[in-house]
């Protein structure tokens, strides 16, 4: 059952200083999706030179065993799943700066041929930026509706970005409505059926403030599935 989330009512892109330096949210993508060993996510339009790419994906052929060269796996979940199921779901994220010269999308693969998605954010800081802290969870539940993700408090003012995955089963396409995030998040990516079982949200953080939230599902019932949660903070050097 693929996950959905509520797209209405998002907020201007918004700015963090600190000090003199500023990250800017640049773009996004939207979700790929595929049943395959690989997948093919574009560079959102706007991104340049020296910008940090962003990329979180949902898999099944193994915990942060699809890093393309140049790529850094920063946070990735245990596999879940629930119960009678022999099917596990990862959720993973991976960073890169962009450099001169680099493809207008990359390629991720994964060791079996089955369910891949994936996203790409793009933020951009004339001082660079760095992953500064990270968390992820999992919850292989078999009721419930809420995906809660992972807290993480930030050394230095600047973005948080989120991401959830789900492995929802037997429930008809029909009953699945939409997910909504906390207040504060900004939620990316697409809104079509099989791209929902992933989602990546990003808000503003401040020094000290921990973040955290969750993604809820307005499923119907019965309700079965098993909850990963990524979270990284990005913060200007």
């Amino acid at each position: 059952m693929p996950l959905m989330f509520a797209l209405a009512g998002r907020r201007p892109r918004p700015k963090i200083s600190h000090l003199s330096n500023t990250i800017t949210f640049v773009g996004s993508t939207p979700t790929q999706i595929a049943s395959a060993t690989s997948i093919s996510i574009p560079v959102p339009t706007g991104a340049a030179a020296g910008d940090l790419l962003i990329v979180g994906t949902l898999n099944r052929g193994g915990s942060g065993g699809i890093t393309p060269t140049g790529w850094t796996l920063v946070s990735a979940s245990a596999a879940a799943s629930f119960s009678g199921s022999s099917t596990s779901q990862y959720g993973s994220i991976y960073t890169r700066v962009y450099q001169p010269g680099d493809p207008t999308s990359f390629t991720f693969t994964q060791s079996i041929n089955d369910r891949i998605n994936g996203v790409m954010l793009a933020f951009r800081s004339a001082a660079g930026i760095s992953v500064g802290v990270q968390a992820n969870s999992v919850s292989s539940n078999d009721s419930g509706n809420v995906a809660t993700i992972a807290p993480v408090t930030p050394a230095e003012a600047g973005f948080v970005v989120a991401m959830a995955t789900s492995i929802i089963a037997v429930i008809p396409d029909t009953n699945a409505t939409a997910w909504t995030a906390s207040s504060g998040w900004t939620i990316e990516g697409s809104s079509i059926a099989e791209a929902l079982r992933l989602g990546i949200a990003y808000q503003p953080s401040v020094v000290g403030t921990p973040v955290s939230g969750s993604f809820t599902s307005e499923f119907g019932t019965p309700t079965l599935g098993g909850f990963t949660s990524n979270t990284i903070g990005l913060q200007s050097p």
